[in-house]
């Protein structure tokens, strides 16, 4: 098999450049022998000379080429044949046609030179224009006296046809083929995509079934162990075994919160986006309540600045995601040093979005790690005491909907969390994924 193939695209298209070059530059140094021996058994003087030359200059620029030094031989070769061809039109009559080798010329810078040097191809693009108009500008004399005569010019004129035409196919030929290996080449990656998405969709199918049922497993038996520890501290009256259990507990509760948020990125990932009217001020009632019963949330006071009989089309279940990760870190980085610890819920809508805003006055987070709060994993503060995944999947669930989740936060004063959801006035489940 053609190791070409195995090169990177940008590489193959240069190889095959070189390739087209180094034919044409024999082709034409063939071609410029070829007139030589003609002009000369028709007995001219400088004719063979400079077509002698020409054959020379090329098989150079073809060397040049063969050794590395691509650019430089394409260069040299335009600017010989730019200014050659000017020079011996000029000099011979104008029915032999040496103009039309500025056709091929043309066609050779596009071919030698791809997108990436366009600046190089359209000079030379304007070069050849420019010096064709001044031929004709100039009724062909560009070199005064300087002539060459010409004994056959319609053999000549055969032979320049010829040769033009030849390397204009050369390189149409190259620019088409190069044309239907691309196509080959994108029909075959998009064969080969199409493959690896279907391989990553059931790839990621079968994981977020094995972390959904994992998840679920791996509660059960948490929830047993979180029984029986509760059993054994209310059986107990040794203040050390009170101690430890107390460490048990804690542990199993942050256990069974981070193995709470795995299910709810599963779930996140898993299902459809379902439109439905609820009452906001209901479900964050709810969240609440979830949340009573850890450290000091009596301290907290609740604020809600909206109609609470207010009815919004959302996902009921993501919003609850949302709405549970986001109060709960309120209550988790509450600020006891202030007189009055309170955390202040607005919601509004206009024709475009809802947005809800979750401000408190805890201790902020500090502006350097604001941008990566949302990351998977990341801890804002050396307080923290969750999986580092809450605020993650919180995002993840808002983007589902189509939304956007900010904050804006103030260190040692607060923090605002702001969930803009577009409007939905419509019921059924929506096929936003």
């Amino acid at each position: 098999m053609n190791e070409a193939k195995f090169l990177p695209a940008e590489e193959f298209l240069k190889q095959k450049r070189n390739i087209l070059f180094s034919r044409v530059t024999l082709f034409g140094a063939g071609v410029a022998l070829l007139i030589t021996f003609q002009d000369f058994y028709e007995g001219l003087r400088a004719a063979p000379i400079i077509d002698f030359l020409f054959a020379l200059i090329l098989l150079g620029n073809y060397w040049l080429n063969r050794i590395g030094y691509h650019r430089t031989a394409k260069i040299a070769t335009l600017i010989l044949l730019n200014f050659g061809f000017a020079i011996y039109a000029s000099m011979l009559p104008w029915e032999i046609g040496v103009f039309l080798f500025y056709f091929p010329v043309l066609a050779m810078t596009f071919g030698f030179f791809g997108p990436n040097e366009k600046v190089i191809r359209n000079n030379f693009v304007t070069l050849s224009f420019a010096l064709i108009l001044a031929l004709f500008i100039f009724n062909f004399n560009l070199t005064g006296s300087l002539k060459i005569e010409a004994t056959n010019p319609g053999l000549s004129m055969i032979i320049n046809l010829m040769a033009s035409l030849f390397v204009c196919i050369m390189c149409i030929q190259f620019m088409i083929s190069i044309n239907e290996e691309a196509e080959k080449k994108l029909v075959q990656l998009a064969d080969e995509v199409n493959i690896k998405n279907r391989n990553l969709k059931k790839t990621n199918e079968e994981l977020d079934r094995f972390v959904y049922s994992a998840s679920h497993d791996l509660r059960a038996p948490l929830m047993s162990v979180k029984g029986l520890v509760s059993l054994a501290e209310k059986e107990t009256t040794d203040e050390r075994l009170q101690e430890y259990l107390g460490m048990i507990h804690g542990q199993t509760e942050k256990l069974d919160h981070f193995i709470k948020d795995i299910i709810s990125y599963s779930r996140n990932g898993r299902t459809e986006v379902v439109w439905e009217s609820i009452n906001l001020s209901d479900l964050i009632n709810t969240c609440i309540d979830n949340l009573k019963f850890m450290p000091d949330a009596d301290r907290i006071n609740l604020i809600q600045e909206f109609d609470a009989k207010e009815v919004f089309v959302l996902d009921k279940s993501r919003m609850e995601i949302i709405l549970n990760n986001i109060i709960s870190n309120t209550f988790k980085y509450k600020d006891l040093t202030k007189d009055k610890c309170w955390v202040k819920i607005q919601a509004s809508k206009n024709l475009q979005q809802i947005v809800i805003q979750i401000k408190d006055n805890g201790v902020g987070i500090p502006l350097d790690r604001q941008a990566k709060i949302f990351d998977m994993f990341y801890r804002a503060t050396e307080e923290s005491h969750g999986s580092g995944i809450g605020l993650y999947i919180a995002k993840e669930a808002a983007e589902k909907m189509g939304g956007t989740i900010a904050v804006e936060s103030t260190y040692g004063q607060g923090t605002t969390f702001t969930i803009s959801i577009p409007v939905h006035t419509d019921n059924p489940a929506s096929d936003h994924q």
